[in-house]
């Protein structure tokens, strides 16, 4: 089974860059790596790549980015996509090293048409430290990912089969809200970086979390989000699944982005595969059906 440490970055479509370089750097606490006519390469820790956003009329995501430690891993997932008869690319060199800041990547597609890209010997600044301007305690990211993503899907049984059996992802929980069921899935001890379910929404990306290192940090977003502004799309809440707080903002490209703090860690040996009957445990009022 092929062992994707984290989901390493996200790259997402957009008109306007500036409108997203700045909701990015004074709402979110982000800081710009890179920036060309092109792509803008945004910053929440030492990797030099965790968001990108590429110039674009198709506002949805274009990859998700998940990492492996050793370039072996990806080799052994070669050998996994023929085995499922799925077409994959395997590229390397300064073409793929300068788009997506890694080594090696192992391109492809799952059923719903959502690009996966797996990489190996990811970039990371360690001259230029990791500072923001507002977000004073930094994210919760390093070996966990960047945080998560919620994928609209045609079929659940499907989907769910893809990211165990391609991914080498655990289910760690089902919630079942009327007659509507989402599956949680993850790779590493961050409670779920993928959740599954069936929308006929017209963006693939229901939405993306990021997650802050304190509480106070969430709560100078929320002020951010006054001042700048932010257009909020649920109010502060605590989800019953992961535990966490967070509210939800329209990032720029008619992007939801769930903004929190405190996820819920598992231990390896921790039972999965729970039930849960609530989407929140108290808050997040006001459109959560978008979010």
């Amino acid at each position: 089974m092929v062992a994707i440490s984290q989901l390493h970055y996200i790259v997402l479509g957009a008109k306007d860059l500036d409108a997203w370089a700045h909701f990015a750097t004074a709402g979110i606490g982000m800081v710009v790596s890179e920036r060309n006519d092109d792509a803008l390469h945004l910053r929440c820790d030492r990797w030099l790549s965790r968001v990108q956003i590429v110039k674009s009329d198709n506002e949805d995501v274009h990859a998700l980015g998940w990492s492996v430690v050793a370039e072996s891993e990806l080799d052994a997932l070669c050998e996994r996509l023929k085995s499922d008869s799925r077409p994959f690319e395997d590229l390397r060199g300064p073409e793929i090293r300068a788009r997506r800041k890694a080594m090696r990547v192992i391109r492809f597609s799952d059923d719903d048409g959502i690009v996966h890209e797996v990489a190996w010997g990811m970039e990371v600044s360690d001259r230029t430290p990791f500072a923001s301007t507002v977000a004073v305690d930094g994210f919760c990211t390093q070996k966990l990912g960047f945080g998560h993503v919620v994928l609209s899907i045609e079929d659940l049984e499907r989907s769910t089969r893809f990211f165990k059996e391609i991914m080498g992802h655990k289910v760690t929980a089902h919630m079942f809200i009327g007659p509507h069921e989402a599956v949680f899935l993850r790779c590493n001890p961050r409670h779920h970086s993928v959740a599954l379910s069936v929308s006929h929404r017209p963006k693939k990306l229901q939405h993306m979390q990021i997650e802050y290192n304190s509480m106070d940090d969430l709560g100078r977003a929320m002020d951010r989000a006054e001042s700048l502004p932010m257009e909020k799309i649920a109010t502060i809440g605590k989800h019953g699944s992961d535990w966490v707080t967070s509210f939800y903002v329209r990032a720029p490209s008619n992007i939801t982005v769930e903004l929190a703090y405190g996820a819920r860690i598992l231990a390896d040996d921790e039972p999965t595969e729970f039930e849960t009957f609530t989407g929140s445990i108290w808050g997040h009022l006001q459109g959560m059906e978008n979010a």
